[in-house]
C-alpha cells in the first residue's frame, strides 16, 4: 500500500510548485478573510493533489497495469484515502509556514495588517473538511471514473471552499440575527463544534471507504 501512495507523489513535482505559489496567494487574495485563509488555503492545495494524482492515473491508464498486478483492490482504495489525508498534512504545513513568514514579515515591517499563527482549529477544520470532500467525491470516481468525478468534485471543492470562508466569518461578523446567532454560538464552542463534527466526518469517511470498496470490487477493467 505505501508503494501506491509514493506512487501519488511522483507525478506531483511541477503540484508542488503551484501549492507552493498558493499558500502565498491565499493570504493576499483572500485578505478579508484572513481569519479562514489558513484552512483555504490547506484545503486548495489538498485539492490540487488529489486531483493532479488521479489525472495522472487516468491520462497514464495507471489503474489497468495496477489491477493487472497482485494488489488487493481494497488496499488500492485504501490508499487514496490515505493518500488525501497525507496530502491534507502537505497543505496543512505549506500554509502554515507561509502564514508565519507573513506574520513576521509584516510585524517586522511595522505594516497596518493582522497575520496570525496556524492554530489547532484550523488544522482539525481542514482535515474535516478535506474528510467531508474525498467521502463525496471518491465513490464517484471508483463508480464512473475520473471524467465524470471531477466535474462533481470541482462543484463541492467550491462549495465547501466558500463556505469554510462564510462560517468562519459568522463568528467573528458576530450577527444577532436569530438563525446566524445560533451558528455563531454553535461555532464558538469550539470543542463541542470540533468533537461533534469531527465524529461526523470521520463516520463518514468510513462509510465512503467501505462504498468505494465494493463499487470497486465489482469494476471491471
Amino acid at each position: 500500500m505505501l508503494n501506491l501512495i509514493k506512487k501519488d507523489f511522483c507525478v506531483q513535482k511541477k503540484t508542488f510548485l503551484l501549492a507552493v505559489f498558493y499558500s502565498a496567494f491565499v493570504f493576499v487574495a483572500f485578505h478579508t478573510m484572513r481569519q479562514a485563509a489558513y484552512i483555504m488555503g490547506s484545503l486548495a492545495i489538498a485539492y490540487l493533489f488529489i486531483m493532479n494524482a488521479n489525472h495522472a492515473d487516468d491520462k497514464n491508464r495507471s489503474e489497468i497495469l495496477i489491477n493487472s498486478l497482485p494488489i488487493d483492490r481494497k488496499k488500492i482504495v485504501a490508499a487514496k484515502y490515505l493518500a488525501a489525508l497525507v496530502f491534507t498534512v502537505i497543505g496543512i504545513l505549506l500554509t502554515g509556514v507561509t502564514g508565519a513568514i507573513f506574520k513576521t514579515a509584516v510585524e517586522g515591517a511595522g505594516l497596518a495588517l493582522s497575520f496570525r499563527f496556524i492554530n489547532g482549529f484550523d488544522m482539525v477544520s481542514t482535515f474535516m473538511s478535506v474528510g467531508l470532500l474525498i467521502s463525496l467525491y471518491y465513490p464517484l470516481y471508483f463508480k464512473f471514473g475520473y471524467n465524470f468525478a471531477r466535474k462533481i468534485n470541482a462543484v463541492l471543492f467550491m462549495l465547501i471552499f466558500f463556505l469554510t470562508g462564510f462560517l468562519v466569518g459568522v463568528v467573528k461578523a458576530k450577527d444577532d440575527s436569530q438563525v446566524v446567532g445560533y451558528i455563531t454560538d454553535l461555532l464558538q464552542n469550539t470543542y463541542l463544534w470540533m468533537t461533534l463534527s469531527t465524529g461526523a466526518v470521520v463516520a463518514l469517511v468510513m462509510i465512503s471507504l467501505a462504498v468505494s470498496v465494493k463499487l470497486y470490487m465489482n469494476k471491471e477493467f
